[in-house]
């Protein structure tokens, strides 16, 4: 019930009925008083008054103490309100005001900066954890319903975005290919990236073969066409700047297959451009509850054949 409290708010609606108002409304007090402190602190020591706002910054955590006090949290309480870590801080940063305080800019030596920092931090921190035991009761029912709403509206958002993950965006294809381009075990052009939504990677065959690329659709789905990215080298100018034609890998003829039940229901031809500008043919190929389709590069441009990205469209 702990990671529903922000939700809630239990801890919260039963300590404003315990403390009544009286006591609310001097937890209140004090936590603003605190604020104003830290406000103070951080402003003075920005301008260069650091002693001064050392001592701003003691206050500002007294006065988070004198709120816990007032909202009923004893000492021992400390660590169910912040937990073990920062209850221990928050006791470190208090036993620390036994230490003497700078008089003057020309005092302040490196442990003042770090106490003035923790005690900001641990003053911030009980302060707002304090803050919900300061609303009155109409208060929390308020917020309790808001919070709810804007959780459910999150929730719905999520459920809504799943719904349409699963009815407008089918899984991707599990691609397969005749062959493809490997250099060592770190430099390889598989078919999975022809599928992989990223458009500077690519499958090639390799060099001087044409081929096939193999996409199997699970579950079977009707389609409408394909779009196609060309494969693209986009090392070959470092690879030779005054020739890229001998190691661009770029498909031109190619033939498209659908399958379904075990037989070809659709087939068309077409013949790619070298790419432009990262542009995308659309292949139209009309069919119904298709298993898988097949890609046959005829003849290619460059080095060899291959394709960026493919898409199958509804």
């Amino acid at each position: 019930m702990r990671a529903l409290e922000p939700l809630l708010l239990l801890d919260a609606s039963r300590a404003s009925a315990e403390l009544g108002e009286a006591r609310r409304r001097a937890a209140a007090g004090s936590i603003d008083a605190s604020a104003r402190d830290a406000g103070r602190a951080e402003t003075l020591w920005a301008s260069g008054a650091r002693a001064s706002a050392y001592g701003y910054a003691e206050r500002a955590l007294d006065r988070a103490l004198e709120a816990a006090a007032h909202a009923g949290v004893e000492d021992e309480a400390l660590s169910r309100l912040l937990g073990e870590r920062w209850a221990g801080r928050v006791e470190r940063a208090r036993a620390a005001a036994c230490l003497p305080a700078p008089r003057s800019d020309d005092e302040l030596a490196d442990h003042h900066a770090e106490l003035y920092a923790e005690r900001l931090a641990c003053a911030g921190r009980l302060a707002g954890a304090l803050e919900h035991r300061t609303w009155a009761p109409d208060a929390i029912a308020r917020a309790r319903w808001v919070r709810w709403a804007v959780g459910l509206g999150v929730a719905a958002l999520f459920a809504a975005f799943a719904l349409y993950q699963i009815r407008f965006e089918p899984p991707r294809p599990q691609a397969e290919a005749s062959a493809y381009r490997t250099v060592d075990v770190v430099q390889t052009w598989p078919p999975e990236n022809a599928v992989d939504r990223d458009e500077m990677s690519y499958w090639h065959l390799p060099p001087g073969e044409t081929g096939w690329l193999e996409l199997t659709l699970s579950p079977p789905r009707d389609v409408s066409a394909l779009r196609v990215m060309n494969a693209h080298d986009l090392h070959a100018d470092d690879q030779n700047r005054y020739d890229r034609r001998r190691f661009d890998h770029a498909s031109r003829a190619i033939v498209v297959r659908a399958y379904a039940g075990g037989r070809e229901v659709a087939a068309t031809e077409y013949e790619l451009t070298r790419l432009r500008a990262l542009d995308r043919d659309t292949i139209p190929l009309e069919a119904r509850g298709v298993e898988r389709i097949r890609i046959e590069v005829t003849s290619f441009w460059g080095a060899g054949g291959g394709l960026a990205e493919v898409e199958v469209l509804p």
